[in-house]
């Protein structure tokens, strides 16, 4: 992100982290190609502090011939200007691979490996936008609770984001596949 000041754009993330958010339209899955299947994907802006402020937006995808699994979720910054969207405090469950912290990671997180994780903004601000805009590796932590299901996958994104509207929101149409 060449040309662009940190200071003012970590300031504007840690403002959209710390706001309540809502959605501002119906949220509405959409199934997507992706390499050699499709994806379903979620993308609904949000209010913070009761304003649509434009840019920001809640994104979660998964696999369509999946059922509960490879679910990844984070609040979506998009600056004017700027071809890269910043993701904020990003929650995987079940993902495909796992995640190996940095060795800058402060001591109890560095060198971890996780599986079902979310990356909190506070521990990835201070190493700079590159966490954000997945240039670099994110400090990630296991998830504070265990999920069972999509449910308890959005009641915790709802708590992690601040965004109450993430309680009870539809399961994606995942399709089972004979194989």
């Amino acid at each position: 992100m060449k040309g662009l000041h940190t200071g003012p754009i970590l300031d504007r993330l840690r403002f959209i982290a710390e706001a309540k958010k809502a959605f501002d339209s119906k949220p509405i899955w959409k199934t997507e190609k992706h390499r050699l299947s499709n994806r379903l994907n979620l993308v609904v802006a949000l209010r913070l502090n009761g304003v649509l402020r434009g840019g920001v937006s809640i994104r979660i995808s998964t696999p369509s011939d999946v059922w509960e699994e490879d679910v990844y979720g984070h609040v979506e910054v998009r600056f004017p200007g700027v071809n890269r969207s910043l993701r904020i405090n990003p929650i995987e469950w079940k993902p495909l691979r796992y995640h190996d912290n940095p060795s800058q990671a402060s001591a109890p997180h560095r060198n971890q490996r996780l599986w079902d994780r979310w990356l909190p903004f506070d521990l990835n601000a201070p190493h700079g936008l590159h966490s954000f805009d997945q240039s670099g590796r994110g400090v990630a932590v296991p998830l504070p609770r265990a999920l069972s299901n999509f449910s308890d996958y959005t009641d915790l994104c709802a708590s992690l984001w601040l965004c109450p509207d993430m309680m009870g929101l539809p399961a994606p149409p995942w399709t089972r596949r004979m194989l």
